[in-house]
């Protein structure tokens, strides 16, 4: 008997935006559907041109699911995330209405969020170049603490 594949779904609201990174990351092109993280913020890690996911009452974050990765995608995806994140399963709300659980990076013990949103254009536009330069290095982009 062979053993079931997984099928896993993440939310994405950062770097993992943009359909080159994620293919990069994911090691292939993932179709994916608009979606809302309730109760969180967006914004700027200290230091870094990239988000970090925050609780916030009365806010959501716009970003995308991601669904029926397998064990090597999730791998690949904990691999890119730092000691700055932490993987957690929280509802997602789609434009149909229904609120799947799905796996999204929050901000984890490492992480020193600022107040300063982010956005995914103005990543693009000043930040991917480089990101993408580092992202093709043979160099680990995980950094501790």
């Amino acid at each position: 008997m062979t053993p079931a594949r997984p099928n896993m779904r993440y939310f994405f609201y950062g770097t993992l935006l943009d359909a080159e990174v994620r293919a990069w990351i994911l090691g292939r092109r993932a179709a994916s559907i608009p979606a809302r993280l309730a109760a969180y913020r967006r914004v700027y890690l200290r230091g870094r041109v990239y988000p970090v996911a925050v609780p916030a009452r009365a806010a959501s974050v716009a970003g995308l699911l991601v669904d029926g990765l397998d064990r090597a995608a999730a791998a690949r995806l904990r691999d890119f995330e730092s000691d700055e994140y932490v993987e957690a399963v929280r509802p997602v709300t789609l434009a149909t209405g229904a609120v799947p659980g799905a796996r999204v990076f929050l901000a984890g013990r490492c992480a020193r969020p600022t107040d300063r949103a982010w956005d995914i254009e103005t990543w693009q536009r000043l930040h991917k170049a480089a990101f993408a330069r580092r992202l093709r290095a043979p160099i680990a982009l995980s950094r501790p603490c």
